[in-house]
């Protein structure tokens, strides 16, 4: 072949794998990785094409691959490419300058890509290596999946902690992750890397802390099951355990387990609804004596938020509750409910209906519905936004209701929008200059749910609702105050060893706000109030909140899905099966036919677990260090909720 048709045919193939090259370049353009490695394999054979006709003279059959191989040799080993050059210089070819240009940009650029390539495949290895070198020193925090909650919980940790360790293990490739969360976890200076997490090695001199989040919660359990056996004969207080998961098998297995780790099971859903219940109680709703409830959505956020609602929702006989569930599909999320809560929906006065929020189908259900208290929760914020609007204009505004409350999963977006959703009676100025705003009503959507609220307080457990859950399961054995032998750390050990108690604290400490508010007091931390307070004022109420407690119990056991233990089956004073979920005591007139069978006085019982309630909030103020104590509830405006 002619040096001049050899180099035009190089020249030609040449454009095509640069083309080529930048094309897939910037179709990986997230992932820098990839970037590198596309490029560096188009600079090399960019580079082998363009010398290859200095080298085609052979006229033997491997003359080609020769060529090859010596083209190879001469980016990265020919201490001298100006003879290259020079013979390529010497072909009469119009464009050959500008070929000896790109050859000469290519041979300076093939060394760097080929150090970048190597870095890019030996990249794993350094990141593991740094990290148990810096682990020697630090305390380390470990996420098994990359996705918005575990960045957002990394995020506050960076918050509350001076550079803290972060470490992400994935079981699939970085390609598939979004380079948007990848970049924040750049920007905390955390290592990702591939593999399962219980591979990665560090010694537990210092604390281990791993958070098992992946949405499919058998993974989790998978996960944790393999970080047992891995530390399963290693005796270490400087190991925990959060683990995402909506089995029931997962809280069996890890109640059997809890000696070996700090495990905590976090509940995603029903985080968000008690959550929600706290920060907006129920009963600021409350007109005339009946609580209205409104649950827009049945999906799995919107079922557990509407169960917590059933168990919170019940103040006793002088209020009446009622919910009302609207769903694409009402005859399927009402089976639901039943199947996992039996009974719940007849005796709390649920009823469901059948509406799309898109269609007509939804203001007709609307017009038979007075709500006061409105939860939207439909799985994807912009529709949440849209419904909330309509709601708020299908409804109006009686007084500063009805509260509309939408399920937000990014706090960006209740910054962003929210507070610009008003409406307003626009007029031109006198002098036509500019336009006045009398604002007639603000839409008043008030977001909840989202990642950095549902998972900020489980780094630390320093939120009062945590320390007021410890002291309830810790007042239920009979401890009371702290001491040398019943230390802030074994309270928190007890709490979190058997999840029923645990969620049974949970739900508890909930409910006090609104234990408090029947008696016409509310909750302080800021010291402006006197628990005396509330030991003057129990006895008064004594009967109301009994009957409170008792509803809501029942509730709460229901939607737990515990059913009736028939009382021919109560025997040795045993009223509950464990393995069936059965109870004797859910409702009040099997209580009062129990305690005649055993002999206990359960009324008496309960009455003294009343009278509980100032020791529970004494203990949680000595737990959580704040000046807890109880005053006469002051009127606050809805802006302020």
């Amino acid at each position: 072949m002619q040096p001049e048709t050899a180099l035009k045919l190089c020249a030609a193939v040449e454009i095509l794998i640069v083309a080529v090259s930048v094309l897939l370049a910037v179709w990986k353009r997230n992932n820098l990785k990839s970037v590198i490695r596309t490029l560096g394999v188009g600079v090399f054979l960019s580079l082998v094409v363009m010398v290859l006709p200095y080298y085609i003279g052979g006229r033997s059959p491997y003359a080609f691959w020769l060529s090859v191989f010596n083209a190879m040799c001469a980016m990265l080993m020919n201490a001298d490419p100006v003879e290259i050059l020079e013979s390529i210089g010497a072909v009469q070819v119009s464009f050959v300058s500008v070929y000896r240009a790109v050859l000469l940009f290519l041979f300076i650029l093939a060394p760097l890509f080929t150090v970048g390539i190597t870095l890019s495949f030996f990249s794993e290895r350094f990141t593991r290596l740094l990290y148990r070198l810096r682990s020697v020193f630090r305390d380390s925090y470990l996420f098994s999946a990359v996705n918005e909650r575990t960045v957002c919980l990394a995020e506050n940790i960076a918050e509350k902690e001076r550079k803290p360790l972060i470490l992400f293990a994935i079981s699939g490739s970085t390609e598939d992750e979004s380079a948007e969360l990848l970049s924040r976890i750049k920007k905390l200076g955390g290592y990702v890397l591939t593999g399962d997490i219980s591979s990665v090695r560090h010694n537990i001199r210092r604390k281990r802390h791993y958070y098992l989040l992946n949405f499919d919660g058998s993974i989790n359990l998978e996960n944790g099951l393999r970080l047992f056996e891995k530390y399963n004969d290693v005796a270490s207080d400087t190991l925990y355990m959060w683990l995402y998961t909506k089995d029931e098998t997962a809280s069996v297995i890890f109640d059997y387990l809890y000696e070996k780790f700090h495990v905590q099971l976090i509940n995603e859903e029903q985080l968000i609804a008690r959550q929600l219940v706290r920060d907006f109680p129920l009963y600021k709703a409350v007109t005339e004596n009946r609580l209205s409830v409104l649950i827009v959505g049945a999906g799995n956020i919107g079922l557990e938020i509407l169960r917590t609602v059933a168990w919170c929702g019940q103040l006793g006989d002088e209020i009446r509750t009622e919910i009302n569930v609207i769903d694409r599909d009402g005859d399927r999320a009402k089976a639901l409910l039943a199947k996992s809560s039996p009974q719940l929906a007849e005796r709390f006065s649920i009823q469901f209906y059948t509406a799309d929020t898109e269609t007509d189908s939804f203001p007709k259900v609307l017009s038979g519905i007075s709500p006061d208290y409105i939860i939207v929760s439909l799985g994807e914020e912009k529709r949440n936004i849209r419904t909330g609007l309509y709601l708020r204009r299908f409804y109006g505004l009686n007084g500063d209701k009805p509260f509309i409350h939408i399920l937000m999963d990014q706090t960006a977006t209740e910054e962003l929008l929210l507070p610009y959703l008003c409406l307003s009676d626009w007029k031109i100025s006198a002098d036509r200059q500019r336009y006045t705003e009398q604002k007639l009503c603000s839409f008043a959507l008030l977001p909840f749910g989202s990642y950095e609220q549902t998972y900020g307080h489980i780094l630390t457990a320093d939120s009062l609702d945590y320390w007021l859950a410890v002291a309830v399961n810790a007042v239920r054995i009979g401890i009371t105050e702290i001491n040398e032998t019943h230390t802030p750390a074994l309270l928190k050990s007890l709490y979190n060893q058997v999840e029923y108690y645990k969620n049974y604290a949970g739900a508890y400490a909930v409910s006090l706000p609104y234990k408090l508010y029947l008696m016409g007091l509310e909750l302080v931390d800021d010291g402006g109030g006197d628990l005396s307070v509330m030991e003057e004022t129990l006895p008064a109420f004594e009967d109301l909140l009994l009957r409170q407690e008792a509803l809501r119990f029942e509730a709460f056991m229901r939607a737990s899905g515990w059913t009736d233990l028939p009382l021919d089956c109560v025997h040795d004073g045993i009223y509950q099966d464990k393995l069936k979920k059965c109870h004797a005591r859910l409702s009040a007139e099997s209580t009062k036919k129990l305690s005649e069978i055993t002999g206990r006085n359960f009324d008496a019982e309960d009455r003294q677990n009343l009278y509980h309630i100032p020791q529970i909030l004494r203990l949680a103020g000595e737990l959580s260090g704040k000046k807890l104590s109880v005053r006469k509830a002051m009127e606050t405006e809805t802006k302020d909720m």
